[in-house]
């Protein structure tokens, strides 16, 4: 072993053990075993693929098998039954709502924060019963069945809220926190969408993040697959779809901290896909195509690989398509599934019409090199007699990337992880970071590195085995630094005023004190309002802003004189009042919207409501004070004296 144990702080010591200690560790065991299509089996633990023979389940397409994070068996699943590490059903294990002719009709999930709960997903498809959709949770508990494991009673086939039109697929990735979970689902109703369900140490959220489908797929979905890119990067689902069988595959982008899925483009394919699947170090996604007609047996087969570089549009994704390899008689290329040794392994169904039957899986032994360099390789696997069928197992995809990192943004230390099985003998890791001198490469399995500026960075690794054998993982690490957001002084402004806060743009979210979630806040009320921005990489920065009212212009009513109009005429009138504030003020009068007077003082007025505006030295304008004319009524003499006139008076 080559420098993996060094000296080094009190502070990276404890973060190392912080990460070791989890059970989510970095050996990324959980893809050991392999159970699928007719008893077929392999085990990883040497890093190799060795065939095994003692599993018990039939799988025509799709399975998913769950190990601990020492690489043991644990259990696997068709989505109709669920078979224990001794290989047979578990006591509450059969009966689910899967369906085994489906091609992703369930996946396996650890629990967060459990070592011994398991979260096992199925889905239904019309191809078991037309009239059936829907995707359903069962919970295991390892500890049951005398530690075998079982489906906790009264948490077996129950309905994932607001997933009654699902069918078909369901694919699984680790939430950006490297803790959590995401479950894909895509529903079929008249509009399509996909939900995202978030998986945590509380359990599975019941209100999904749902995105929009590029594609609306009413009626009959065909067998489409979803692959997610080992980074999280992209989901790809591809398939024949409706009525006609329409070639029209979609990509999108996926986001790993929201489960938001942004459309890219959708592209099609000469003929039919029957398997795809994403490199370990995702830059390229390789897919396998069929056509015979309209017989599934396959007269001619295509692997092809495409250029994620190239995913700007979707006419240069498909114009950097290679043909890797075509089968014109013989065993069809069909479900594909990376292993953890990072090749991609590739299921194949025997052609009945030529009377062959197909004990191998076929084999890209370096699907990250371009081209016919990936090296596929037909018949690379033997399976000892047994079949795989159209599929392969359905894993949770983020743990087949070969390294990952926690903490992105500028002036902080990221942390890298290695994913690489068996685990080297030595490393070399080259951060591409020449400024940064001699901490600029490193030979420890999961080191630190602090990045000298902001910018994108081609970090390599180099895992090398005593047997001469080493691989490369190169991985684009992009550094960003801490969003700059700026509310401005705090401010005052006049009652009611409309106040436009900007946050500024290109974020990736923004979280108002007020439940706001745009770049925009508008208000016309004060208060404290503070923003939190974040970026891609999860920096995030803050600022907060106060937004007060001037003090608004009062009326002094002491000296207030309202003298009614009389007989109906406009002898009436409003004195005495004195306005209290900020000088200058300016008046404005009005009866029912018509200005009156610009005076405070006011004459000949009628009967009616007369209302005072003022605008005072702030620049505000608000209506103080309403009153009332009245028309006293007519005036009679009734009774007149006449006095006489004294001393000629």
């Amino acid at each position: 072993m080559l420098h993996f144990i060094q000296k080094q702080t009190l502070r990276f010591i404890l973060l190392l053990l912080l990460i070791v200690a989890g059970k989510d560790g970095f050996g990324q065991k959980e893809t050991w075993n392999w159970y699928f299509g007719a008893l077929a089996g392999l085990n990883f633990s040497t890093g190799i693929p060795v065939p095994i023979t003692d599993g018990g389940m039939h799988a025509w397409a799709g399975s998913s098998v769950m190990s601990d994070s020492a690489g043991n068996l644990l259990f696997y699943s068709n989505g109709e039954k669920v078979w224990g590490r001794n290989h047979a059903v578990m006591p509450n294990g059969d009966d689910l709502f899967g369906c085994v002719a489906t091609s992703q009709p369930c996946v396996a999930i650890p629990k967060p924060g459990s070592d011994y709960f398991y979260y096992l997903i199925t889905v239904r498809d019309f191809s078991c019963n037309p009239n059936n959709y829907g995707a359903f949770y069962n919970v295991i508990d390892m500890n049951l069945n005398g530690g075998i494991g079982d489906i906790v009673p009264g948490q077996k086939n129950i309905p994932i809220p607001n997933a009654d039109s699902v069918s078909i697929n369901v694919s699984a990735i680790k939430h950006a926190n490297n803790v959590d979970f995401w479950i894909i689902l895509r529903s079929y109703k008249i509009k399509n969408y996909f939900a995202a369900y978030l998986l945590d140490a509380n359990g599975l959220h019941s209100e999904p993040v749902l995105s929009d489908c590029m594609n609306n797929v009413i009626y009959n979905p065909g067998e489409p697959q979803i692959k997610v890119s080992p980074d999280g990067k992209y989901l790809c689902i591809a398939g024949s779809y409706g009525s006609n069988n329409e070639l029209n595959h979609e990509l999108y982008t996926l986001e790993a901290g929201t489960g938001k899925l942004k459309p890219v483009f959708t592209f099609s394919t000469d003929y039919w896909v029957s398997g795809l699947e994403f490199s370990a170090n995702s830059e390229y996604l390789y897919i396998t195509t069929y056509y015979n007609g309209f017989s599934y047996f396959s007269d001619t087969a295509f692997l092809t690989q495409y250029d994620m570089a190239k995913a700007t549009s979707s006419s240069a994704f498909i114009a950097s398509a290679v043909k890797i390899y075509r089968e014109i008689e013989g065993c069809e290329l069909d479900q594909m599934q990376i292993g953890p040794d990072g090749k991609i392994y590739v299921a194949q169904w025997e052609d009945v019409t030529l009377g062959q039957s197909c004990y191998y899986l076929s084999a890209i032994n370096y699907p990250s090199e371009h081209g016919l360099s990936c090296a596929f390789e037909k018949n690379a696997v033997y399976l000892d007699g047994r079949l795989s069928l159209t599929g392969l197992p359905n894993f949770v995809q983020s743990y087949f990337s070969k390294f990952d990192w926690l903490g992105a943004c500028e002036g902080d230390e990221t942390i890298f992880r290695s994913h690489f099985l068996p685990q080297p003998d030595s490393m070399r890791w080259d951060f591409d970071d020449p400024v940064s001198g001699a901490n600029n490469t490193s030979t420890l399995l999961n080191p630190l590195h602090r990045f000298s500026v902001k910018g994108t960075y081609q970090v390599q690794v180099i895992a090398y085995y005593s047997n001469g054998h080493h691989e490369t993982a190169i991985r684009e690490v992009k550094i960003l630094p801490y969003p700059t957001i700026n509310l401005g002084p705090d401010i005052t402004v006049c009652k009611g005023q409309e106040v436009i806060l900007n946050a500024g743009f290109g974020a990736s979210s923004y979280t108002w004190n007020t439940g706001s979630t745009s770049n925009i806040l508008i208000t016309t009320e004060p208060g404290i309002f503070s923003v939190k921005v974040k970026n891609q990489n999860g920096c995030a920065n803050s600022d907060t802003i106060n937004v007060m009212n001037y003090t608004a212009a009062e009326i002094d009513e002491t000296n207030l004189t309202i003298a009614p109009t009389t007989c109906g005429k406009t002898n009436g009138a409003i004195t005495g009042l004195q306005v209290i504030g900020q000088p200058p003020f300016s008046v404005q009068w009005t009866a029912s919207g018509t200005p009156v007077s610009d005076s405070l003082d006011i004459y000949h007025l009628g009967t009616g409501l007369y209302e005072l505006h003022v605008t005072d030295g702030f620049g505000c304008t608000n209506t103080i004070a309403s009153y009332a004319i009245s028309d006293a009524g007519n005036l009679w003499i009734d009774t007149a004296k006449v006095t006489p006139a004294y001393c000629g008076n």
